[in-house]
This record gives structure tokens, C-alpha cells and sequence, in this order.
């Protein structure tokens, strides 16, 4: 376990640090952002291996040294250009959400400790059957080098392990081997489960952030509570996938971080630039987050450029490089997968049941489990009536975002179940718990941010009797 830890931090944190920070700002983000952004780099490099050629040890040193070089560049240019006057372009409330100093001292602490216990359950040694199956199958493949990688992928023998899935986890896992050596096999699993950890730290923080900065201490505090136990609810969704080494949670709770800092919190530059990273490491973990993360960004992408009344030829092309940018590391890897002749086996005519008799059981299984839905929607109808004008004072984004994303989301799963070629009942059997973690913890967010509503208002009455305000 030591071993995985020192790869999260010397391996992915120490070389994805400085983007994180140039993107995120000096805000608790930025901590949990930094691995994230070490996995991407990662992910890039198998992508080199596999297209060029070489080792992943020296790509991933080519495109981390890259992304610093890019990362110093930009941190120049902003501050040439006045930081955040920069960014006043994307609307009135541009400033970073997360004070600095103290609170955001106490707010990354209090995330770090909500996720300390389900992180200790990663000292047990589990290792699940597709994280046999699929990740540690792929991440041997990927520390193997290029001929190993290639071979492998195309293999007929590991067709079963979904050779298309994107690579993230197999070249962050395989730097584990690197360091650790073949054998320790267990680390890779509990470096997936400290990723997991830093993706809803980057959830909770966004949570926290809803707040703003000019709040008194008392809303503050129950923004980072609002906020740690969001990060917390995240593993009890993932159980056991959590810690057995598992890609879902991550995906999952990536694409919900970047619902919230892209679909909630107030636009800016930094918001953008953590929805994108976080939209990116779900499009580089699993297919479904390919497809989320597209998702998700499209829908960033008219937020953030297509407002009311500003829809022209211009806009238009602004918002379509906005999905783009960070869709390019995830359409490349499934450029070269399909290039090489490697297609999922998820799709095809072999299905003996037509979409209509998929239908029902799809729908039943994926309301079974969203349990969280009637709760959520009583929450955002109650909110809406009676918390709608102090949302906005926050500067917080209608709740019609996040819900839309959820909705999209559980569209294309549902989709995926219905015109899939899998028989239906095993399918949904074997994976419907893990496909709806998403919708699952965007649901959990949306009811915390309301709760941060709730608490700023009550700051604010509490003040205006004290005579404060």
C-alpha cells in the first residue's frame, strides 16, 4: 500500500501539481486536482506507446515535462494579463468561489478526513474480477512496452477484456508496477482507490465552493460539512467497487465534479478549468465516461457560451472548440483503437431480443437503483419555490443543469442496455449497479448544494437580526 501512495504523490501529484494549480487556483481543488491530472498525463503516454511506439515511462516523462512548460507559459500570460481580468469575459461573477487561508485550510482538511476511512478499507487485499479481467490484464500490457501493448490489444485470446476501454487507470497502475515491480499487484488496486478518493475531493470541494466568498463562518462551515459528506456518500455508492479496483467510481465521480464546478458554481475561468480536467478523467477511465464526459462538456460549453440572446456563427464555434479541447484526448484513444480493428463487444446485430422487449427491464433496473431520485426531486421542487433568489445571489447556475446532465447521462446508459447485443437480464445483472453511480452522486450533489443554499440564507437572516447587514 505504501508503495501506491508514493506513487499517487511523487509519480502523479508532484508532476501534475503545477497545472493543477496554474488551472485551479490556490484552493483545495487543486490538492485533489493534481493526481487527476498525473492520471491524464499517464493516459496520454499509453496513447504514445501505443500510436508511436517506446516505453510508457519515457512518454509519460515527454508529456508531463510538456504540460509543465505549457502550464508555466499560461501561468505568465495571466498574470501579464491581470489574472483574473482575464476571465471577466465569462460573465459578473468571475472570481474564484473558495476563500483562501484558514477556510480553505479547514475545508481540504475536513475532505481529507471524510474520506479516511473509506480509504483504510484499501489495506485489505481485494481485487475484483473485472479489475482482473480488464485492468490489471491491460496495465501489464501497458508496462510491457509498445510490442507488448500492441500485440496484446489485439490479441484474440483478450477480446473478453475489453481491449477499447480508454487508459487511464492501466497507465496510472502500470507506473505502479514500474516503481513497485510486476508482482505487486494490489498496489495498482489501491492506487484506483486513492483516485477515486481525489475525484470526490475535487466533488466535495466544488460542493464547498458553492458558499462563495463574502459568507460568514457559520454557512461557511456547513458548506465544507455539505461538502465532505458528499466526498463520504460517494464511496458507500461505490461499495466495494471502491476499493477492489474497480474504474466506475472514478469515472463517476469525476463527470459529478464537473457538473458541479461546470453546471453549478458561478462561470469562470477556474470553474471551466476544473470541469474540464475532471470531464477528462472520466473520458479517459471507461467508455460510458467517454460518452458522459462529451455529455457534460457539450452542455458546459452552452452555459459558459451560449447564453440568451447570444446565439451567432461566432458563439457557435466558441462553444464547439469548448467540447472539443478536452474531448481530444479521449477521441484520439478511440481513433487509434478503431483504427487498429478493435471494437467493443457491447453493440452488434447478435442480439436475439429487439430493443422494445430491452426496454422495460433496462428502465426497471435503473429505477431500482436510483432510490435517491424522489428524494432529490422533493429537494430541488422545495428549493426552487422557496431558495430561488438567494441561488442567485450566489451566483449559482439554475438547478435545471445538473438535473439535465443527470437525465442525458441515464439516456445514453439506457440506450447503451437497449440496442446492446449482450442478453439483457445477465447484462443488467452484472453491471447496472455500477453504470448508474453517476446519476447516483450528481443527485447526492444537487441535494448538498441546496443544503449550502439553505445554510447561507439562514447566515444572512441571522445577521440582518443582529442588525449586521
Amino acid at each position: 500500500m505504501a508503495d501506491a501512495w508514493i506513487v499517487l504523490v511523487a509519480v502523479l501529484a508532484l508532476p501534475g501539481v503545477l497545472p493543477a494549480v496554474t488551472w485551479a487556483g490556490r484552493q483545495p481543488a487543486a490538492l485533489f486536482l493534481a493526481p487527476l491530472v498525473g492520471s491524464v498525463m499517464a493516459a496520454v503516454a499509453v496513447e504514445f506507446e501505443l500510436a508511436v511506439g517506446g516505453s510508457l515511462v519515457t512518454w509519460y516523462t515527454v508529456v508531463a515535462l510538456a504540460a509543465n512548460a505549457a502550464s508555466l507559459a499560461a501561468w505568465a500570460a495571466l498574470r501579464r494579463r491581470g489574472g483574473a481580468r482575464s476571465t471577466r469575459a465569462l460573465g459578473p461573477r468571475q472570481a474564484p468561489s473558495v476563500p483562501s487561508g484558514l477556510p480553505s485550510l479547514a475545508t481540504l482538511l475536513l475532505l481529507a478526513g471524510a474520506m479516511a476511512l473509506p480509504v483504510s478499507a484499501l489495506r485489505v487485499p481485494m481485487i475484483g474480477y473485472d479489475t482482473n479481467a480488464i485492468w490489471l490484464t491491460h496495465t501489464l500490457l501497458v508496462s510491457g512496452g509498445h510490442n507488448v501493448l500492441h500485440a496484446g490489444l489485439q490479441n484474440p485470446a483478450y477480446r473478453s477484456s475489453n481491449p477499447d476501454y480508454p487508459p487511464l487507470v492501466p497507465g496510472a497502475g502500470a507506473l505502479v508496477l514500474v516503481w513497485s515491480g510486476p508482482s505487486q499487484l494490489h498496489d495498482v488496486v489501491v492506487l484506483v482507490g486513492l483516485l477515486n478518493a481525489c475525484a470526490l475531493g475535487a466533488l466535495g470541494a466544488g460542493v464547498a465552493a458553492a458558499v462563495g466568498t463574502g459568507s460568514r463562518p457559520w454557512p461557511r462551515a456547513l458548506a465544507t460539512v455539505a461538502g465532505a459528506a458528499v466526498s463520504a456518500a460517494g464511496f458507500a455508492v461505490g461499495g466495494q467497487y471502491a476499493a477492489n479496483g474497480y474504474a466506475d467510481l472514478l469515472w463517476s465521480a469525476a463527470a459529478a465534479a464537473a457538473v458541479v464546478w461546470g453546471l453549478v458554481l458561478p462561470r469562470s475561468l477556474r470553474a471551466l478549468a476544473v470541469a474540464w480536467a475532471c470531464a477528462v478523467v472520466a473520458m479517459l477511465t471507461k467508455n460510458e465516461g467517454l460518452v458522459a464526459g462529451i455529455l457534460i462538456a457539450g452542455l458546459v460549453a452552452t452555459r459558459y457560451a451560449l447564453r440568451p440572446g447570444t446565439w451567432s456563427a461566432g458563439r457557435l464555434a466558441r462553444a464547439g472548440a469548448m467540447v472539443a479541447l478536452p474531448a481530444i484526448p479521449g477521441v484520439a484513444w478511440a481513433a487509434i483503437i478503431r483504427g487498429m480493428g478493435i471494437h467493443d463487444s457491447f453493440f452488434g446485430t447478435n442480439s436475439a431480443e429487439p430493443p422494445a422487449a430491452r426496454l422495460v427491464p433496462t428502465v426497471s433496473a435503473v429505477g431500482h437503483h436510483l432510490a435517491v431520485l424522489p428524494a432529490a426531486l422533493a429537494v430541488a421542487v422545495v428549493g426552487t419555490m422557496t431558495l430561488h433568489a438567494r441561488r442567485r445571489r450566489l451566483g449559482l447556475a439554475g438547478v435545471g443543469w445538473l438535473w439535465l446532465a443527470a437525465a442525458l447521462v441515464s439516456g445514453a446508459i439506457v440506450a447503451t442496455y437497449v440496442f446492446g447485443a449482450d442478453e439483457i437480464h445477465w447484462w443488467l445483472q452484472t453491471s447496472v449497479d455500477r453504470t448508474t453511480m453517476f446519476s447516483q452522486i450528481a443527485l447526492l450533489a444537487d441535494m448538498a448544494v441546496w443544503t449550502v443554499v439553505a445554510g447561507a440564507g439562514a447566515g444572512e437572516r441571522r445577521r440582518r437580526r443582529l442588525g449586521l447587514t
